[in-house]
């Protein structure tokens, strides 16, 4: 696409629903424009995917036509951040969401619009916000032992649209507008008028209406309300709109409300104006139009109607009814919360949270929650105390995020109750108490919230704080599944896996599985990883092994980036690339993942593949030995009995092998009795070595079973025993241990508690000899120079003496000096 595409051109999108039975896709009728902005790097005009995110629900990709429009990579196929794709001008894109039940073009945001309906007080519905869940990494097959705690993402609100509110019966706020009626003014007694007189109808309406001075009696109001409309009173005109909307006095009737808010926004009734533009914005009694929804928005807004003012902002936040422009967004923000208007001030603490239209500053974000919040703004309340609980920007204070969450709870917003379930489970700010827990869970689970729908899940079916029922886990799973939840999605597979509540379903549990993956659960993600690479319930594939743990990985799970290092380091399901793997396993080393500094200190003990460096070593294996990794500590242990990398020191040597070996780590357990053995960093102790050599031994450890034969070759330690000594060797040697069958050659030359047979120990020790052992080396030359167990030959015995006397062997370096003189 070419960089001079004119200013203003634009993208239209349309939702369409992915049926997963058939995999057709089913469009559906509402379609949206969106501005593609010019990418200044490759000069195409792009569309960003948060953009996208931030209109449509739960979307999944952009098709045009049949065809995926891809994600923009890098030169190295990495996708570039933040995310995008190319604009199609002149193309219609679809949109694939995840639900049928996705965000029309105003709902984009979360913000609710708010339609003056009921002759109230104005007040504020706030929507509830999305969650994100934290999940502990967990195995395959086994559901977390945490429960998830939701995390709301920073929304811009509106007020509901399912409840409209007006305040006709309010004397002081908005007093600039001459529509509101107050009983105080009514002057001369109303029934004197007859109805003759507008004023006097209206007064007389409200009083009927609010049940001042006579019952309250909403049919009559309605009456008089219409005779003073009649007569052109643009307050009764607005009422009417409001009783009709609401169905009081009448049944609800939302196109003759509409008809009513237009009489009287024609006439400059504000709050009409704003009434019709939310009447229009949500297509409630007319065809939804966005561009009449931003007409009457501007006109109430211009008039000083501060939940115009927030609307109209989210109008041009998103570019429905107007071109986008974050930054009017803003000034329309700020002109209603200058008002005092807490659903905006709340809206430009999101706005400078992710930097919409403004530099990003969490701190001016935290001053404008803590705005709306103090003004008992639900959604604000409960942003600010995810703040304090995390330490987020504010000190951390979980005392003062309780609070926050209960008084966002007490008013009904689900995500507050659900952190606040979260708070009491896990003893944050508050005495742990799961009983509470559990309370705060289920409110918010009755409201519909996912995360405490599957909290409630976890709890059942661990049992905790109530009996175990793997039924009602599945139950409560199911439900936030439904809704889309990837963590749900991910416990209701593993219960399908295991057959834990319900019939055991293999291929219902590899399908929730995917779908809990796609949606981007880190945990799902990591499992199916290792699905495919043990071929378990599934075909063995590393290639899609490595791609799901790319997906975990970039996500920043330190486990799952240390297995695809493994990957890369053996290429497996990815091409070998040594200083990929380190990279991966930096990242997790980074994260305090010992498993990863183990691997790095292992690649600069032997330089495989890079430059050998034994301090860098020491160091790696002490970042894992000291967090309690066996193998670390045995390496650790054997540098420092070595010297390489440090200061030669036995005694610490010992105390890491020690270490080591008191959790059962075979090499640790072998290394220790070898100390124990040679006396070096310990007291010499046979029994002591024959005791760790045994247990190492049994474990299968072939040094250990070779060191072992050798004590009971020589009986230290234990009564001297060559038939036990050749079991041990014969174990230790068919696991190829070299050592081992140079000492069985050196039993069946002998005739060690055996009949000699030198046909057997020549076997031995070609065996040996081929794998570079110096002994078995030269002793193999002896035995072709003797002619023992083969036929004499000279030649063969020097070239045998040669291999040895190249690595230092001083028997065969003295056989050929024989040799040499005699020549």
């Amino acid at each position: 696409m070419s960089a001079t595409q004119p200013e203003g051109l634009s993208q239209e999108l349309c939702a369409v629903y992915r049926d997963h039975v058939s995999g057709a896709i089913t469009p559906l009728s509402k379609t949206v424009q969106i501005q593609p902005q010019l990418d200044s790097k490759s000069g195409e005009y792009i569309i960003l995917w948060s953009d996208i995110k931030m209109i449509f629900k739960n979307p999944l990709h952009v098709r045009n036509g049949d065809a995926i429009v891809p994600f923009l990579r890098d030169e190295d196929l990495d996708f570039i951040h933040p995310l995008k794709i190319l604009a199609h001008p002149g193309t219609v894109l679809n949109v694939v969401v995840e639900t049928i039940e996705i965000e029309t073009a105003m709902e984009s945001l979360v913000i609710a619009n708010t339609a003056v309906s009921q002759p109230t007080l104005a007040t504020t519905n706030n929507t509830s916000q999305p969650q994100r869940d934290k999940l502990e990494p967990q195995n395959i097959n086994e559901p977390s032992e945490t429960l998830v705690s939701s995390v709301p993402e920073t929304t811009i609100q509106y007020q509901s649209p399912d409840k409209a509110s007006g305040d006709i019966c309010n004397r002081t706020q908005l007093a600039a507008e001459q529509h509101i009626g107050s009983p105080a003014d009514r002057g001369e007694d109303f029934e004197k008028h007859d109805g003759q007189d507008m004023d006097a109808n209206y007064r007389r309406g409200l009083a009927y209406y609010l049940g001042e001075d006579v019952p309250q009696d909403y049919i009559m109001a309605l009456e008089c309300f219409l005779i003073a409309a009649n007569q052109g009173s643009a307050k009764s005109q607005f009422t009417l709109g409001v009783m009709y909307e609401n169905g009081q006095g009448a049944n609800q009737d939302y196109c003759r409300a509409l008809e009513w808010y237009q009489k009287a926004a024609n006439q400059g009734c504000a709050k009409s104006q704003f009434n019709l533009g939310v009447m229009y914005d949500i297509g409630r009694g007319v065809i939804q139009d966005h561009i009449k929804a931003e007409e009457w928005y501007r006109k109430a807004a211009a008039q000083g109607i501060p939940e115009a003012q927030n609307n109209l902002g989210l109008l041009c936040h998103i570019g429905n009814g107007t071109t986008r422009d974050c930054s009017e967004a803003v000034e329309w923000y700020q002109r209603a919360a200058d008002e005092g208007y807490a659903i905006a001030e709340c809206n430009l603490g999101v706005v400078y949270d992710k930097g919409l239209g403004v530099t990003k500053d969490l701190s001016v974000a935290a001053e404008w929650y803590q705005k709306a919040a103090s003004q008992g703004d639900a959604v604000a309340q409960n942003i600010l105390g995810v703040m304090y609980r995390d330490g987020c920007v504010v000190v951390q204070d979980c005392s003062k995020a309780l609070e926050l969450f209960e008084k966002a709870a007490d008013q009904g917003n689900a995500d507050a109750q659900c952190h606040l379930g979260y708070m009491y489970e896990n003893g944050k700010g508050t005495t742990k108490d799961l009983f509470k827990a559990m309370e705060w869970y289920r409110k918010a689970a009755s409201q519909d919230n996912p995360v405490a729908q599957c909290n409630l899940g976890s709890i059942y079916q661990e049992g905790v704080c109530v009996t175990q029922d793997y039924s009602k886990a599945v139950e409560w799973y199911q439900k936030a599944a439904d809704q889309g939840l990837a963590s749900a999605l991910y416990k209701l597979g593993v219960m399908y896996g295991e057959g834990t509540g319900v019939t055991q379903d293999s291929s219902k549990a590899m399908e929730l599985h995917q779908k809990a993956a796609s949606q981007g659960d880190v945990t799902a993600q990591y499992n199916l990883g290792l699905k495919y690479y043990s071929g378990s319930g599934v075909t063995q594939d590393y290639f899609k092994a490595a791609e799901w743990y790319r997906k975990a990985a970039k996500q920043g799970h330190s486990e799952v980036q240390h297995k695809l290092g493994l990957m890369y380091e053996e290429g497996r399901g990815v091409t070998r690339d040594i200083y990929v793997a380190v990279k991966w396993w930096g990242k997790a080393a980074n994260q305090g993942n010992d498993d990863a500094q183990l691997s790095l200190g292992v690649l600069f003990d032997n330089g495989q593949g890079i430059f050998q460096d034994y301090s860098k070593a020491v160091d790696f294996y002490q970042k894992a030995a000291c967090q309690g990794n066996a193998l670390a500590q045995n390496n650790l242990g054997v540098m420092y009995r070595d010297g390489r990398g440090v200061t030669q020191d036995h005694s610490i040597a010992v105390e890491w092998f020690q270490k080591a070996a008191s959790q059962g780590q075979a090499s640790g357990q072998n290394n220790l009795g070898d100390m124990y053995n040679q006396g070096q960093g310990i007291t010499q102790d046979y029994s002591k070595a024959v005791e760790w050599f045994q247990k190492a031994a049994v474990q299968g450890c072939a040094k250990a079973q070779n060191n072992l034969g050798s004590l009971y070759r020589d009986g230290h330690g234990v009564a001297q025993d060559n038939s036990m000594a050749e079991d041990w060797y014969l174990r230790s040697a068919s696991q190829g241990n070299a050592t081992a069958q140079n000492n069985l050659g050196d039993v069946y030359s002998k005739g060690q508690g055996v009949s000699q047979d030198y046909s057997k120990a020549l076997e031995r020790y070609q065996k040996a000899a081929v794998q570079g052992d110096d002994n078995s080396q030269n002793s193999l030359g002896n035995m072709y120079a003797d002619g023992r167990g083969v036929m004499a030959d000279i030649s063969e015995a020097i070239k045998w003496w040669r291999k040895a006397a190249g690595q230092g062997n001083e028997d065969a370096l003295h056989r050929l000096d024989m040799i040499q003189s005699k020549v």
